[in-house]
């Protein structure tokens, strides 16, 4: 959208804002005009009257927060000096905000600020040395840890796989048993005057988690459009499971070191829809769906039905969770699943104070471990301590009180981690390898590196510009600032970024309200991953920002709205009505995000066809392909994915490596030339000018892929002619 567009549309929206309150103050004055000539009790008409006169300074306020936002993204595309007044209009909101959050404060709390429970105040009384008040949870529990260190015992040991996920499963229920409240039973009955009473928010969350699921599992195979080189890898080990061969269930694949749990669960997901894309891809659609309903129960328990209604709508259809719900790799999208389910369950632990939610915490965080060990899920141990520690500050005595409710955290992350950690101890591979981290700080080269491109000799300024364009590119893109690679897409749409930064601005003033000081720990910490790294930010950096960013959106949208229909005595159905709309108007945003073809890399596009050219050429020639650097391998070769079977090519550095040919070759020659080196292509064509050229082109028309296919009579032919003149 160009800048014209955007101060088009702040005009609209204040210009619309301001009638809105015209008319809204109007028929205040009109109603209560009627309400003074009605016969009434004097005290309860006085209340109406102070609720809404306290309401319309809150209100008042809203469209000025909503005109800031719009200008500050609106500058952003003016050049530098429209970036600097763009992030000054940002900090601008939050004193804005904070005089919203005060005016807001004087009149009747919104939906949001009722949900937010505050931290519950029964202590329980549970403590370890009262262990032996409770001799069938302690002997349940105990039992639990001494079938993990049973399951433990047999790292590397793969003809015992079937035993091993056994005793893996039986340790993690006989854990559950032993924390599961007494009074607690299986009453289903129970819950459908529940479900009666709230039959519409069910309704409407069943349909929007069915086209939800809909959208990550419908034509698996056509978006997102050809196969990343990830996702190859990762299928062909599937299908080397499905072939017969056997990595043990708690150790590590092939190829990338990752825990081996994800490749047999992609195997069985293989099996069962097909060894085919649909098949490669079901496993991480099928936990996009998952990570949607711990989305919807995180911000139903924090902020209400309202908020989390709106929250699991708009992240139902943004575009990077639905990407990541799509590809077939297990980084990304065990990141979006198992933050939200553990964050839920943290949540709810400071909340009830209950042993359960505590546990539930623990094994979540295990297993989230499990499924991507020293990888980006990683932040979950940061994540939960830093929870358990804003808690503890905020709580006087929590810690003291619920230390050993905390230690069930901690046990049921070990227990369902003990085997693992067993096994990786046994392969020497506790700790990923230093050398292959891409951290700032961790390597001297890299600093350097970004003190050069910051122009400085400062590290604070180093970081100061990390964090800057790591926060700056949820939704704008800019010099150096994102995604080059992903087709210049940023993680947020425009209408998005200004709630979601209004919502970062109302937390921030609510910190010590326990739903919005965890929301806010867990949107900074989201970043962590970005600022730390080299380089500007890039989209995989930044996934575990895109919930939290969401929900901030959706709180925003809420308490502004919240403030309007309070002023004005709107009923329900105008709010949802309005609701709906920019709902609505977020999700066209975001499915154009991700269908439009512009937004596909060509880096998809190019290693699938790369893949197929080579697969096709490969059984009558030799075969050399010249990539760009990031293709290739720890293995010295690079990879590729062709109907999910790994080809290998011979690695060149450069066209000096092919054209001439040191030595005479026995079959006709392919050579392959990818983006970044189409230059080395052109001076190959001219070593071989009997060569037959072929292009392949992304889908807007760019260049992303040539060709040679030179006989085995010029190569040697030119082969010979060249030796003979050196």
């Amino acid at each position: 959208m160009s800048t014209t567009e955007w101060q088009l549309t702040v005009v609209v929206i204040a210009v619309i804002m301001d009638g809105l309150f015209i008319l809204g103050w109007r028929d205040l004055n009109q109603r209560r005009r009627r309400s003074a000539l009605q016969t009434r009790p004097a005290e309860p008409r006085i209340h109406i009257g102070l609720t809404k006169i306290a309401a319309l300074p809150a209100g008042v306020i809203t469209p000025i927060l909503l005109v800031i936002g719009f200008a500050a993204q609106a500058s952003f595309d003016t050049g530098p000096s429209g970036r600097a007044l763009g992030i000054f209009l940002l900090l601008a909101l939050i004193p804005a905000m904070g005089l919203f959050v005060y005016l807001e404060n004087r009149s009747v709390a919104t939906q949001a600020n009722r949900a937010s429970t505050e931290l519950a105040s029964s202590i329980s009384g549970f403590t370890l040395s009262s262990i032996a008040d409770y001799p069938r949870r302690t002997f349940l529990g105990t039992l639990a840890l001494v079938i993990s260190i049973l399951c433990a015992s047999q790292a590397k040991n793969i003809e015992n796989n079937l035993m091993v996920a056994f005793l893996w499963l039986s340790s993690v229920a006989l854990f559950i048993a032993a924390v599961v409240p007494e009074d607690w039973n299986l009453d289903v009955s129970a819950f459908w005057p529940t479900i009666r009473q709230n039959r519409i928010e069910v309704m409407v969350v069943i349909a929007i988690l069915a086209v939800g699921a809909f959208a990550r599992l419908n034509h698996l195979e056509k978006y997102p459009f050809g196969t990343d080189q990830d996702e190859g890898l990762f299928a062909s080990e599937a299908l080397r499971v499905i072939s017969g061969e056997r990595l043990h269930l708690f150790g590590v694949s092939w190829y990338f070191d990752h825990t081996a749990v994800y490749t047999y669960l992609q195997a069985g997901s293989m099996s069962i829809f097909g060894q085919n894309v649909s098949g490669m891809r079901a496993l991480s659609g099928t936990m996009g769906v998952v990570s949607l309903v711990f989305t919807f129960l995180l911000a139903r328990r924090m902020f209400g039905k309202g908020a989390a209604v709106l929250t699991l709508s708009l992240t139902s259809f943004a575009p990077f969770h639905l990407m990541f719900s799509r590809m077939g790799i297990h980084d990304m999208i065990v990141m979006l699943t198992f933050i939200p389910a553990v964050v839920y369950f943290l949540y709810s632990a400071v909340a009830s104070r209950k042993a359960i939610h505590f546990s539930m915490a623990g094994l979540l965080l295990g297993i989230g471990l499990w499924f991507d060990y020293n990888n980006k899920i990683m932040i979950l141990i940061p994540l939960a301590a830093g929870i358990l520690g804003y808690v503890t500050l905020i709580s006087r005595g929590f810690w003291k009180a619920e230390y050993p409710k905390i230690a069930l955290t901690a046990a049921g992350a070990a227990l369902t981690l003990l085997p693992l950690w067993s096994t990786l101890i046994s392969l020497d591979r506790i700790w990923q390898d230093p050398a292959r981290g891409k951290g700032l700080f961790n390597n001297p080269e890299n600093l350097r590196l970004a003190l050069e491109r910051f122009q400085t000799d400062s590290v604070a300024v180093v970081l100061a510009h990390q964090i800057e364009l790591n926060v700056l590119a949820l939704n704008h893109i800019g010099d150096q600032s994102f995604l080059g690679a992903m087709g210049q897409r940023p993680l947020l749409d425009g209408l998005t970024g200004v709630f979601c930064f209004i919502g970062v601005a109302y937390c921030l003033w609510n910190w010590k309200k326990p739903a919005f000081g965890i929301l806010l720990f867990l949107w900074v910490a989201g970043f962590q991953m970005g600022i730390w790294s080299d380089g500007a930010p890039q989209f995989h950096r930044l996934t575990p920002v895109i919930i939290p960013s969401y929900m901030m959106a959706a709180l925003s949208i809420v308490i502004l709205l919240s403030q309007w229909g309070k002023m004005l005595n709107w009923p329900k159905t105008y709010a949802t009505a309005i609701t709906t709309l920019i709902a609505g108007s977020i999700t066209v945003s975001s499915l154009q995000t991700f269908l439009a073809p512009q937004n596909y890399s060509a880096a998809w596009f190019e290693l699938c066809e790369t893949g197929k050219a080579i697969k096709a050429w490969s059984a009558d020639h030799n075969v050399i392909y010249l990539g760009r650097p990031w293709q290739d391998t720890q293995h010295g070769t690079i990879l590729f994915c062709s109907n999910l079977a790994s080809m290998d090519a011979d690695n060149a550095a450069d066209a000096a490596e092919v054209a001439p040919l040191p030595e005479p070759t026995r079959r006709d020659l392919a050579i392959i030339f990818s983006r970044g080196n189409l230059d080395d292509f052109e001076a190959a064509r001219k070593f071989y000018p009997q060569a037959t050229p072929k292009e392949w082109r992304d889908l807007q028309g760019e260049v992303m892929m040539r060709a040679l296919l030179v006989s085995q009579a010029e190569a040697n032919r030119m082969a010979i002619n060249d030796k003979g003149t050196r």
